[in-house]
């Protein structure tokens, strides 16, 4: 199951599959960030991403994730599209940690955000062969 080209990663096309990721959550927080990139002005994701960031500095705790905020606003501060993507879309356990403090929240529409839950469910369930609800693809 063909989740979503990322263009300009490692120098071409890749394309990432569900069986990419160890759970649903990890899938839909990917998917997210693949469909905020695609949908909205790179300018506006940038700008609310780096208001948000104190929020997030200030919940956050060790060394670790202090790293990765202030990776996030390096990113952010960085004019450069294709890093802000790698960082985004990275599926590596580092992406999916930077993902777990992504400071985009309010960014997307309420109706995209339901968009992104609900095909997230149905590309997983598809993707491992699993029936969910009365809406599951068949």
């Amino acid at each position: 199951m063909k989740a979503g080209h990322v263009p300009g990663w490692a120098g071409g096309d890749a394309v990432v599959d569900v069986a990419d990721f160890r759970g649903l959550e990890e899938y839909r927080q990917w998917l997210l960030m693949f469909r905020l990139l695609r949908d909205y002005p790179e300018g506006l994701i940038r700008s609310r991403g780096l208001a948000r960031l104190p929020r997030i500095e200030a919940r956050v705790r060790g060394s670790y994730y202090h790293g990765l905020v202030a990776e996030w606003r390096e990113t952010l501060k960085d004019p450069d599209p294709d890093r802000l993507r790698s960082v985004a879309l990275d599926v590596s356990q580092k992406g999916i940690d930077m993902r777990s403090i992504m400071p985009f929240a309010g960014v997307m529409g309420r109706e995209d955000l339901m968009r992104v839950i609900g095909d997230s469910r149905n590309e997983w369930g598809k993707g491992f062969g699993i029936r969910r609800g009365p809406f599951a693809h068949r």
